[in-house]
């Protein structure tokens, strides 16, 4: 199974990976800005539709997490892949 944005957003350590990796948490954009263009590559640009049960990110949530750079990102990634079942 490829691994998108849908599928890591399903998860809680998948939510907060994505807005921890560098290219969101030093991303210029605000918290709203980041939250919404989440929202609309998750509706717009993924592979697979967002379920029905779909969570959009807030600019609360993204605030919360991007502020604290990822620095393993294989490492997460890898043990994320093993948790959503690649």
């Amino acid at each position: 199974m490829r691994q998108t944005l849908v599928h890591f957003s399903m998860v809680p350590e998948g939510r907060e990976y994505l807005l921890r990796v560098p290219g969101v948490a030093q991303s210029p954009l605000s918290d709203l800005e980041t939250a919404t263009l989440l929202n609309w590559l998750a509706r717009n640009l993924s592979d697979v539709p967002p379920p029905a049960n779909f969570i959009d990110f807030t600019a609360e949530e993204v605030g919360r997490f991007r502020h604290q750079p990822l620095a393993a990102v294989r490492t997460t990634r890898a043990r994320l892949l093993e948790t959503i079942g690649r």
